[in-house]
């Protein structure tokens, strides 16, 4: 259905009105209407509900503030629509699919069914870097104003060099006959 020139509507002499040329909803007994809603079922944005509806989107903005003030909450429970297809799908595939049951339960119930643990912390993390420290080859740890728990991380270090070095003299004296 083509619509007409601006030409042609001014050598005509038709004055249409703002809101003669907005009530599109009362064309075609409704089918306009049905069209959004299947659109935003497909979670459409607005422009391409208003393309396939054959509207314009100042039309849709018209209609939704002067005339209809639900179809806002109507248009976003349609575009929810997607997510319970989707939802509806998993529920059929989960008894024929076990894998993707226990996926389900992984993300569903976290406490009882994850493979992994989440820990939330408050605080702050002291890393500590190894090499090129300024305390004249002590690990300095930020915000930490006591330097005991520095010199006993640096005698664990310390340590645990010495049993590396001495581990692998070991293995290089050992004679294989």
């Amino acid at each position: 259905m083509a619509r007409p020139s601006l030409e042609k509507l001014e050598s005509e002499k038709v004055v249409k009105t703002r809101e003669e040329i907005y009530r599109w909803w009362e064309k075609d007994s409704g089918s306009k209407l049905v069209m959004m809603e299947q659109a935003y079922k497909l979670d459409a944005t607005d422009e391409e509900a208003c393309l396939y509806s054959d509207i314009t989107p100042d039309q849709l903005y018209y209609f939704q503030e002067k005339i209809d003030p639900t179809f806002r909450a109507r248009k976003h429970q349609w575009k929810q629509n997607p997510v319970l297809v989707a939802r509806q799908s998993v529920m059929k595939a989960i008894p024929r699919d076990p894998d993707l049951a226990l996926r389900y339960l992984e993300r569903k119930r976290k406490s009882e069914f994850s493979l992994r643990s989440e820990l939330e912390h408050s605080g702050e993390i002291a890393v500590p870097i190894l090499g090129g420290t300024s305390r004249g080859g002590q690990i300095a740890l930020p915000g930490n104003d006591s330097n005991q728990e520095v010199k006993t991380l640096n005698e664990k270090i310390e340590i645990s060099a010495r049993r590396n070095s001495s581990i692998k003299d070991d293995l290089d004296t050992i004679d294989i006959d």
